[in-house]
C-alpha cells in the first residue's frame, strides 16, 4: 500500500476502534504511516497483521503525541498520524551527523568482525 492510499483510509476514520478489531486494510494503513515515521520497517512490517511491533509502534506514537488509549485508533489519532506522515522530520527530527551512504554496510562488517 502506498502512503496516499493509507492516508485516504485513515482520513475516513470515525469512532474508536481497538487494535484487536482493526481490519487488514486499516492495519496496513496504520503500519504504512508508522513506517513513514521510521517506527516500523516498510519492507517487513507493513503486512496488515497486527503483531507486537505494530502494537508497540502505535503505542509509542500515541504516547509521543500525548494521546490517551494507546490501544485504540479514532479520528483524532488518525488525523495526527496523517499529519506526522506528511512531515516526518517534525516528528522524528533530523540526523545530527551526516552518515556515509555505505554506513549500514560498514556497520554490518564491523559487527561481523568484532561482535
Amino acid at each position: 500500500m502506498d502512503l496516499m492510499d493509507a492516508k485516504q483510509i485513515l482520513s475516513q476514520m470515525s469512532g474508536a476502534i481497538p487494535s484487536g478489531k482493526w481490519n487488514k486494510e486499516l492495519a496496513t494503513a496504520v503500519q504504512r504511516a508508522l513506517a513513514e515515521l521510521h517506527l516500523l520497517n516498510l519492507y517487513d512490517d507493513v503486512d496488515g497483521l497486527i503483531g507486537p511491533r505494530t502494537l508497540e509502534a502505535w503505542k509509542f506514537f500515541k504516547e509521543a503525541t500525548n494521546q490517551a488509549d494507546p490501544d485504540t485508533i479514532e479520528g483524532a489519532s488518525a488525523g495526527l498520524l496523517i499529519q506526522a506522515s506528511e512531515n516526518p522530520v517534525g516528528f522524528i527530527g533530523e540526523a545530527k551527523v551526516n552518515l556515509q551512504p555505505d554506513f549500514d554496510e560498514l556497520a554490518g562488517l564491523i559487527c561481523f568482525c568484532h561482535c
